[in-house]
């Protein structure tokens, strides 16, 4: 019947017809490509869990050269992670040791995380002022024996988790010049509404002492007693609820913002001199600066007194 129809017309219908042929075979292989699909299951992958660290880490943070700082370990039932992964992050070359004898041969010490009566054998406290005496300094976290008191400068010390505040005193060492803002000076360590957050210590100072910090119940946060060439630093706040608290989100709400904020770093202190890390005619501080709450990276700045500050970011 196409024969009496233009050519044109023609070509319309068998390409129509062309089509229709074409979808009629098609449909079959459509529906079993679909029925194949009902039939696929995911991979039977193992799910492992995640795997932690557990070298030693005397081991695996070894003495290399006299530089370094040495973290004096006090106690092997605390770990050490917190000032650890801070030291770590900010390049501060150091090595962790359980031997007294060869953190001494070090300019900089950092005992921690405690110290207590049964920290130092006889003769060892007399090593320490000999140290700082000649230029050394230490640097001591959470101190609780009475007996240490004169070489930290302190008649009295008071454990509390009801402690939100730590209060900067400006100018009292050079190692504090760079906290000259208001946020900077007053760090907040967790929101009152909590009953009680993480303990602190906060020390009586003897008059010998300088008082760097200060809780709001007016202890004594951060201490400095100079020996000679040398100075005993004493911090009651712990590395560990300052730093791995808050990569953890276990800051009690101490965020001045919950996020995005516009201010200078929140940061809790901890400053030290560090008389083994000289240039010619210059002497240098080792600024140990820690989160306060929400702020995911730390601050160790190293800088000579004297220098132009670098601009802040």
């Amino acid at each position: 019947m196409l024969q009496f129809f233009p050519w044109d017309y023609k070509k319309k219908w068998i390409f129509l017809s062309a089509a229709l042929i074409s979808a009629t075979a098609i449909a079959p292989s459509c529906g079993n490509d679909q029925d194949g699909l009902a039939h696929l299951r995911a991979a039977n992958v193992p799910v492992h869990s995640l795997l932690q660290s557990s070298a030693d880490p005397t081991t695996a943070f070894p003495e290399l050269f006299p530089l370094q700082v040495a973290l004096y370990w006090t106690n092997p039932s605390e770990g050490v992670p917190g000032v650890v992964h801070a030291l770590r992050e900010m390049g501060i070359p150091f090595f962790v040791t359980r031997d007294f004898s060869r953190a001494i041969l070090h300019r900089l010490i950092i005992i921690y995380p405690s110290a207590d009566a049964t920290t130092f054998a006889a003769g060892q406290i007399e090593e320490l002022t000999r140290h700082m005496r000649s230029g050394g300094s230490v640097l001591a976290v959470n101190v609780v024996a009475r007996s240490l008191g004169a070489l930290f400068g302190f008649s009295a010390v008071v454990p509390s988790r009801q402690r939100y505040q730590v209060n900067f005193s400006a100018g009292l060492d050079p190692a504090l010049r760079y906290l000259n803002r208001p946020e900077e000076l007053q760090v907040p360590l967790g929101d009152p509404k909590y009953g009680q957050i993480f303990w602190t210590n906060g020390y009586s100072p003897e008059e010998t002492a300088a008082v760097l910090a200060h809780f709001e119940d007016g202890s004594a946060a951060v201490l400095r007693k100079s020996w000679g060439k040398g100075a005993a630093y004493l911090c009651g706040v712990s590395f560990h609820d300052v730093v791995l608290g808050n990569q953890v989100n276990r800051d009690f709400d101490a965020e001045r913002h919950y996020v995005n904020p516009s201010s200078p770093a929140q940061t809790f202190g901890c400053c030290c001199s560090a008389p083994g890390m000289r240039r010619p005619n210059r002497q240098r501080c080792v600024s140990l600066r820690f989160p306060a709450a929400r702020c995911r990276s730390y601050f160790f700045r190293t800088t000579s007194i004297g220098r132009t500050p670098s601009p802040r970011r």
